[in-house]
């Protein structure tokens, strides 16, 4: 940073007029004050505006200090904070190395709170509660007001040792972990490349897939259709238990799916906030068929979701009809298994029916192969079909019958 890549700008006195006749010019540009030495508003190429103070510290290195954001702050409360840190800068002192070294010195709570308000909030918002609770119950406990820059790979060790007993909890702990030492190392609490969670061997996933068979989709799809011809059940959740046979997405993907993100001309809809983050998936004919059925909420006609709740919802859709489920499942006298499983149920069937693996990785979103890897031992049955069919095609050359005309005729490949 330094005074000629600021450029030089003839000075006014910043306040409400000039704030608001500084317009988005597509670039960066500085506004200084007449009043107040280093005091300036940066409006950047979006038209964002900010106070900051510009100074030299005692090496003759320039800084520069944010005050706070125009709409956080009033000018007024700016220019009093801008003349405070100049007199403290007067009086020797350098606000911009103590505000660096008191960012180091951020305990694990306090960066805890600034993950949740600052990141898992507003990019996360749907699983939000999940990263709120593995903090509360496991993660502040154990690493409390501990400095977050001392916190190293030993102690995120003994953290997953104490939890062998929570074997999946820990694993998904030491994700959000994970995540918060990365977003460390941007707002500068930690130095680059240190997060203590790399490297550390994960407790292996002994999950027990379920999924239903053949026979018990059929029970399953007709109770369905009984329950809902007869009244006993609402429609928005038997349409939802059956395009998460039919699509393999996930529950709360589904369940919070607005009309506004069905992309119909692709086919598709379209998610914002994901597991995985944004994706846009495909959904077959007969998904959009099921919800163009559904009403629209009676009780709020501007509400765009699809899967509507029975009583009145803060979010506005209905959340995880469990009740709705176990009903269903002892309707059509079926064993017990999650809603989740009608997810593995859609894949076990994509592989037994020998789609490549890849594709079905894409279709469920899965941002890792492994995970995609479980339904492996289900190509086994083709693989071994293909092989009876390749060994007996080659059978019928040695049976002096065959004609070599029945075979199939052959390709060279280079």
């Amino acid at each position: 940073m330094s005074s000629k890549s600021i450029g030089a700008k003839k000075k006014i006195k910043i306040n409400l007029d000039v704030i608001k006749s500084a317009k988005a010019t597509g670039k960066r540009y500085y506004i200084w004050d007449s009043l107040i030495p280093g005091f300036m508003l940066i409006v950047q190429p979006s038209g964002s505006q900010a106070f900051y103070l510009n100074y030299y510290d005692e090496t003759n290195r320039e800084r520069r200090l944010k005050i706070g954001k125009v709409g956080g702050i009033k000018p007024e409360q700016a220019r009093k904070e801008a003349e405070n840190l100049r007199a403290r800068i007067n009086n020797g002192e350098n606000p911009a190395e103590k505000k660096h070294e008191t960012r180091i010195e951020a305990n694990f709570i306090e960066i805890a709170e600034k993950y949740i308000e600052e990141y898992a909030k507003v990019h996360k918002p749907k699983s939000c509660k999940n990263d709120i609770s593995y903090l509360d119950n496991h993660l502040k406990p154990f690493f409390g007001k501990k400095k977050i820059s001392k916190i190293n790979h030993n102690d995120v060790q003994q953290f997953h040792l104490k939890m062998i007993g929570q074997k999946p909890t820990a694993n998904n702990c030491v994700q959000v972990l994970s995540k918060m030492m990365n977003l460390c190392e941007q707002w500068g609490f930690r130095q680059k490349n240190t997060n203590p969670c790399y490297g550390l061997k994960r407790y292996p996933s002994n999950q027990i897939e379920n999924f239903f068979t053949p026979d018990e989709i059929k029970k399953l799809m007709l109770t369905i259709d009984k329950l809902e011809t007869e009244g006993k059940e609402r429609p928005y959740e038997m349409a939802l238990f059956r395009i998460l046979l039919l699509s393999g997405h996930r529950l709360n993907e589904i369940m919070a799916l607005e009309r506004s993100q069905l992309v119909r001309e692709r086919n598709a809809a379209f998610w914002q906030d994901t597991k995985t983050g944004k994706r846009e998936i495909p959904l077959c004919e007969k998904c959009f068929t099921l919800m163009d059925a559904l009403p629209v909420d009676p009780n709020d006609k501007t509400n765009d979701h699809i899967f509507i709740s029975a009583r009145q919802s803060k979010t506005g859709y209905m959340w995880r009809p469990i009740k709705a489920w176990k009903r269903v499942l002892i309707a059509a006298e079926l064993r017990y298994i999650r809603i989740h499983d009608l997810r593995h149920t859609n894949a076990s069937l994509a592989a037994a029916s020998g789609v490549p693996i890849q594709v079905v990785q894409k279709r469920l979103g899965h941002s890792q192969i492994q995970t995609t890897m479980r339904y492996a031992h289900l190509y086994d049955d083709p693989v071994r079909q293909s092989s009876e069919m390749i060994s007996s095609a080659i059978n019928n050359l040695t049976n002096p019958d065959s004609k070599v005309a029945d075979f199939p005729k052959l390709k060279v490949v280079a």
